[in-house]
């Protein structure tokens, strides 16, 4: 079992991928951009609606950066030509297993343009390389078009459907989770 040391910058061929820290400037863009998208964001991504405030995105921000710590969840902002423009995690980090979960959001504006492709795939890069990951996964609704498309582009393999395994505030109802993983081989 390796531990992981996180590297803060990333950078690909537009993006650069920088760690979330726990500020009150960031908060506060952060913040401003949740607000912005937030009908954009609600459909799948029900944690939209516990940031109601600034201080609630920092409180966020302190809470994910002791996960860090203890090397549960690593979190970047991504940002093209120095614009901040969404999150990209991995999740569920297990050290004996060598293995995790993608997640990600970006603003409606940026949607479509193969932004969370290249994201995903630097952070793949990182995992497998750096951190020696054997197994990484995304999950998504099975109406999430654009995630689907984001797991195919990077050759990510469905594995299965969990059905109606959570409540969606959304929709009103319980809702199946598509399950995609990639291996290092």
């Amino acid at each position: 079992m390796k531990l992981i040391a996180f590297n803060e910058i990333l950078k690909g061929e537009k993006l650069t991928l920088k760690a979330t820290k726990p500020d009150v400037k960031f908060a506060t863009i952060y913040f401003n951009l949740v607000e912005k998208n937030r009908f954009h964001l609600r459909k799948w991504l029900s944690w939209e609606k516990e940031i109601k405030t600034i201080e609630d995105a920092l409180k966020y921000f302190f809470e994910k950066e002791e996960k860090t710590k203890n090397k549960e969840v690593i979190e970047y902002g991504i940002y093209l030509k120095g614009e901040f423009i969404g999150n990209i995690s991995i999740f569920n980090i297990s050290l004996e297993h060598q293995s995790g979960e993608i997640g990600y959001w970006i603003t409606s504006d940026m949607a479509g343009n193969g932004i969370v492709t290249e994201a995903v795939k630097i952070i793949e890069k990182e995992v497998f390389s750096n951190w020696q990951f054997n197994r990484i996964q995304l999950t998504c609704d099975p109406e999430n078009i654009a995630s689907i498309k984001v797991a195919e582009k990077c050759g990510f393999s469905l594995e299965g459907l969990k059905r109606k395994d959570f409540f969606s505030p959304y929709f009103n109802q319980f809702r199946d989770t598509l399950i995609f993983s990639k291996l290092k081989e």
